[in-house]
């Protein structure tokens, strides 16, 4: 006798055997979810698993067999093609990475809620979980979507990170037939209504659709654009700002007489201030502040405050701080050498943790200095110097020395560890919430690490390897930098327009464009062994300042050539 649904007048054929309920309950495919949402709680998860029913058990087993180990290779693989993508190229796609960004957390935010599956009991308050036990077979192919759709991600990552890599050198039309044929073949691998439906398929071909929008690029790194008014550069827009702001400033005639637009002047400095930028963008604007400032016919107390606030915090940025122990007198001092004055300042630290030669510095907004770990590599000390007097001693984070720390929205990063041996330890401390939090273990052991903020991400230099990384903030993920040179990296800068690498032997100083990580061109020796306790660096007045524990010295980069600094105090 042929077996019948449930559903009376139903004429499907029977799929499911339910025997939760007395007597046995058949039902067809169509019907399975009516049955199911009328016994309740019946179906609840405890049930599930102790009393099963063929069709929940069956699609739980299903669900169960789906290789999680492919779905983390694949994200690691759209990790890594992501970042290693080229940067100017990133910058102009920044809805790639909040499209990828946006798949990647769907699809981990599902995992997340069906893991739940064997701890929850609490069924109808989440109606993703409901999904799962009154449609069973629907949840299972919902989960088989989603990896198809990441798999649609990895092969959209990879060519868009082929055709970035190679723009410089081909025909832009070449480019927009690559992305037309891939375009097309990915309508006819999926199912076209799927694909106009679904909204992470959707995002494939918005992001392949932005790839072809490429007449806004440099197909060549040497040829520079002439300058646009305003221009579409984010670096030359503040510039272009500025000067403006410049001209506006010395201002507009009133008769005979030109008034100074106090308010524009006003307005720009908080801009500035708002937004810590590069010195040689501030140029023009110190300039013209400058002359401002010795006009006897121009009053303004509050603006010439503003002024000075800038000047102190433009200051600060161009420093040196080193801090040294004082055995004598049982202290630590922090020295501070201004490398725009050429002025040298010591201030005491009162604090009865002494800090020594390896303790890694690195500046905070409100004149403070976050401080961490000592040369003695079983102490794990971090403090926060505030400029203006006083210390105060934060959590232990993990004991080591010759690390590196980098600020980055409100959170400072330290990468490398020396703990009487090399690890490969990464960690974050949130300034918020005063606590330490671990991170992506670094590819590679090594020590005396540095490291700088490049277009949102971190570049981290090593010493020992000669190794060059590059840190997604947003993925917590790291990606190798390939480079040859003749000896390690000691120290690693940047300004509005160039990176700089120094060496340690003979302080060999290499430069690539911002933008391109990847062409380097030694430009001088700075004749300074590097191999030194101490070695500070910033970038000033067309040149790189060096501190070391033997004096300050300054490479010019126009005179080819090395220079002490001598202070004046």
């Amino acid at each position: 006798m042929k077996k019948k649904c449930f559903e009376s007048g139903c004429t499907y054929e029977v799929e499911y055997s339910c025997k939760c309920s007395s007597p046995e309950t058949l039902s067809c495919k169509v019907h399975i979810g009516k049955h199911l949402s009328l016994q309740n709680r019946t179906h609840g998860l405890e049930s599930m698993f102790s009393q099963p029913c063929e069709g929940t058990k069956e699609a739980i087993l299903e669900f169960l067999t789906i290789e999680n180990s492919k779905y983390s290779e694949l994200r690691r693989k759209i990790i890594d093609s992501y970042s290693q993508c080229p940067f100017n190229l990133k910058r102009n796609l920044r809805d790639f990475t909040k499209k990828l960004d946006d798949c990647s957390g769907e699809i981990n935010d599902f995992f997340a809620k069906i893991s739940q599956i064997q701890k929850v009991s609490k069924l109808e308050q989440d109606p993703i979980l409901g999904l799962l036990v009154l449609q069973p077979r629907e949840a299972v192919e919902k989960v088989r979507f989603m990896i198809k759709a990441m798999k649609d991600w990895y092969n959209a990552a990879r060519f868009f990170y082929i055709i970035t890599e190679k723009l410089a050198s081909l025909d832009r039309s070449f480019v927009k037939e690559k992305c037309d044929a891939h375009l097309e073949n990915m309508n006819m691998q999926n199912n076209p209504e799927l694909y106009n439906k679904t909204r992470v398929l959707a995002n494939v071909k918005d992001s392949v659709s932005l790839i072809k929008n490429v007449n806004s690029l440099k197909r060549h790194k040497n040829v520079k654009k002439p300058i646009k008014n305003p221009p579409e550069n984010k670096a030359s827009l503040l510039n272009f700002k500025i000067s403006t702001a410049s001209n506006d400033l010395k201002s507009k005639p009133k008769g005979k007489k030109r008034v100074l637009n106090v308010g524009a002047l006003r307005n720009k400095i908080a801009e500035i201030l708002s937004k810590p930028n590069n010195p040689e963008l501030e140029k023009d604007f110190r300039k013209t502040c400058s002359k401002i400032q010795t006009s006897s016919s121009f009053h303004d107390p509050p603006l010439m405050q503003a002024y000075q606030d800038y000047l102190k915090a433009y200051q600060q940025k161009t420093s040196l701080y080193s801090i040294r122990e004082d055995y004598k007198n049982k202290r630590a001092d922090l020295h501070i050498y201004n490398t725009e004055t050429e002025t040298k300042e010591v201030k005491i630290l009162q604090t009865p943790q002494l800090l020594d030669l390896g303790t890694c510095i690195t500046q905070l907004p409100n004149s403070k200095l976050f401080c961490f770990g000592k040369r003695d590599p079983t102490s794990g000390i971090a403090m926060l110097i505030d400029l203006n007097g006083g210390v105060e001693i934060l959590p232990s984070g993990t004991p080591c020395s010759s690390s590196s720390c980098i600020y980055f929205n409100n959170s400072v990063y330290c990468f490398g560890v020396y703990n009487k041996i090399y690890l490969t330890l990464s960690s974050r401390f949130d300034l918020d919430q005063n606590r330490w939090i671990h991170l992506t273990p670094i590819p590679k052991a090594d020590y005396k690490f540095n490291s700088i903020i490049f277009s949102g991400n971190i570049l981290i230099s090593g010493y020992l390897n000669r190794n060059l990384w590059l840190y997604s903030i947003d993925i917590d993920s790291f990606s190798t930098i390939p480079y040859e040179f003749a000896g390690c990296i000691r120290k690693i800068l940047i300004n509005a327009e160039s990176l700089y690498l120094i060496e340690c032997d003979n302080g060999s100083i290499y430069e690539s464009e911002v933008g391109s990580y990847l062409n380097w061109r030694q430009i001088g020796k700075s004749k300074i062994n590097c191999n030194l306790n101490q070695v500070y660096c910033s970038y000033n007045k067309g040149g790189i300042c060096i501190g070391t524990d033997i004096g300050y010295f300054k490479f010019d980069f126009k005179k080819n050539r090395l220079a002490e600094l001598k202070s004046n105090n």
